[in-house]
């Protein structure tokens, strides 16, 4: 399955990380500050609240926060990266998802990007009332597929957008035509083919796409 292959790439990326951060990384954080402390006349962990209180301690305090607040966004994005592709069944390598995501951290500005790597089908209501949306998702739910359903209010292309970030396998669209036919708009976000089905037929589709995802996540190294 997809998720102990995920897993497994997880686990070999926080080993790694541990070390680069343990053996590379903290010694350069504690480098900066002992060579501050010393430079400031000041005694290592001697008057602590007084270190900063300088305009070169308050920059070197900002300095050292946002390091550590990006190296927590950076362990954390590719952790969302490699479950997101093994979920599609991409081959990459942990070298490529790693550079991926040293310079291009967009997928951490809100929760629900990481949330959202977690569904198989994104629904997205073209239609103010969203009770027809939620009984839809409720349907998929019930068929035992998780569905995220969105309910902001956004143009079109932010929608997609949103979705082509979290890797989501299948968006499905419900708008007044949908509706109006009883049929299910589903865009299969890889090959790109967009039907027009019965709920049943879309399941299927839907189903049967997983199921070829579960064959296998081929992981270079």
């Amino acid at each position: 399955m997809w998720s102990g292959k995920a897993l497994g790439k997880i686990l070999r990326f926080e080993l790694l990380w541990k070390l680069v951060f343990l053996f590379i990384i903290n010694p350069l954080l504690r480098g900066a500050y002992h060579a501050y402390v010393s430079t400031a006349g000041l005694r290592f962990n001697g008057g602590v609240l007084w270190t900063f209180s300088s305009l070169q301690g308050a920059v070197l305090f900002l300095a050292l926060f946002c390091a550590a607040a990006w190296l927590v966004f950076y362990e954390y994005s590719v952790i969302i990266r490699v479950a997101a592709l093994c979920r599609q069944g991409e081959d990459f390598t942990l070298g490529e998802v790693m550079g991926a995501a040293l310079w291009d951290l967009s997928l951490l500005r809100g929760w629900s990007l990481a949330i959202g790597s977690l569904y198989y089908v994104l629904l997205l209501p073209m239609v103010e009332d969203l009770s027809p949306a939620v009984e839809l998702a409720t349907r998929f739910r019930n068929a035992g597929v998780r569905v995220q359903l969105y309910v902001e209010q956004k143009k079109f292309k932010a929608k997609m957008n949103y979705a082509d970030k979290i890797k989501v396998p299948f968006v499905v669209f419900l708008g007044e035509d949908e509706i109006r036919d009883g049929v299910v708009a589903c865009k299969d976000m890889k090959s790109g083919e967009q039907t027009k089905l019965g709920f049943d037929e879309t399941l299927t589709r839907v189903r049967d796409g997983l199921a070829k995802m579960e064959e296998g996540c081929v992981i270079l190294g």
